[in-house]
């Protein structure tokens, strides 16, 4: 009878301990990885939108400029020399900057640092003026382009404004975006991933891989159509045989997108090891309910010994 009571109560012991933490380990197990692709969706989110956040300041910045000067009386009366110190200390003020310039209807062009135009040069004709022409009183950024002589990307910053002689006149400044792509391409996320930068309809400017540069996203895959068509988000999807999340979204002022990414590998390691623990764990208790459960049953079936 002692023996039966013992056996009872350890099972029940055992029961008693082992039954919850089961349960805790079997909620880890069909729920624990995917609240953690959740955590990590949510942690590439905000990392792409702290880069985008980056992209528009670094583009508000040469707004700014180009807005100052738009506005400065010297340039609405066109005093040439005056203009020419101003546009010298715009481009010293700011080492992203390649060219600022000012070009008039009637083909003036004024530019710093000076360069050795065409004679036949004319900055009417030129997309850049153009598209100022078509957003009259705005400052707006052109699609980004590679220089012709070193292959670096570059987007231009223009306005169209109107001169007290009665003219039209454009302010442009090409912008240097390599300081930009660095910035992008050297962020960390989580211990393997990494962040690129694509144009509004997916093409990479930006990214680690160099054989991922100018690759189109959006045409090329299918993950590439949701982020170009969703330009906020998060999309799970597979690349090379390697499963990966990423979060993405999309700058304010040039509709360009930031991807932030981590390989499935990285969370499911960290899955790996909390189911490990939760098994550990569910062991440990089971052998301390069973040294308890035996301690216990021997003082109550044997209450004199």
């Amino acid at each position: 009878m002692n023996k039966s009571i013992k056996n009872k109560l350890i099972s029940l012991f055992i029961l008693t301990a082992f039954v919850p933490t089961l349960i805790i380990f079997v909620f880890n197990i069909y729920f624990g990885k995917r609240l953690l692709e959740d955590k990590i969706a949510e942690q590439t989110y905000q990392i792409a939108i702290e880069k985008a956040s980056y992209v528009d300041a670094f583009i508000q910045k040469v707004f700014d400029q180009v807005e100052s000067l738009s506005k400065n009386p010297t340039t609405i009366d066109f005093v040439v020399e005056k203009l020419k110190q101003d546009l010298s200390t715009i481009k010293e003020g700011n080492p992203d900057l390649l060219y600022i310039y000012i070009g008039t209807d009637d083909n003036q062009m004024f530019i710093y640092p000076r360069v050795n135009l065409p004679k036949d040069y004319k900055p009417t004709l030129r997309p850049w003026y153009q598209e100022a022409l078509a957003s009259p009183g705005k400052t707006i950024v052109t699609s980004p382009y590679q220089d012709a002589t070193d292959g670096t990307w570059i987007v231009t910053a223009v306005k169209q404004i109107n001169l007290n002689n009665g003219k039209k006149a454009v302010i442009g400044a090409d912008i240097k975006l390599q300081t930009l792509i660095d910035k992008i391409t050297a962020t960390q996320v989580g211990k393997t991933g990494y962040a690129a930068l694509s144009l509004a309809n997916g093409q990479i400017i930006a990214h680690p891989n160099k054989d991922m540069l100018l690759v189109n996203i959006a045409e090329k895959y299918d993950f590439g159509k949701e982020v170009v068509s969703s330009k906020n988000g998060n999309t799970k999807y597979e690349l090379n045989n390697e499963k990966k999340i990423m979060g993405f979204a999309s700058s304010k002022l040039t509709g360009w997108i930031v991807m932030a990414t981590i390989p499935e590998k990285e969370y499911s390691e960290k899955f790996t090891r909390l189911l490990l623990n939760s098994l550990l764990f569910l062991i440990l208790i089971t052998i301390i309910a069973s040294i308890i459960g035996f301690v216990l049953s021997n003082k109550i079936a044997n209450p004199l010994i």
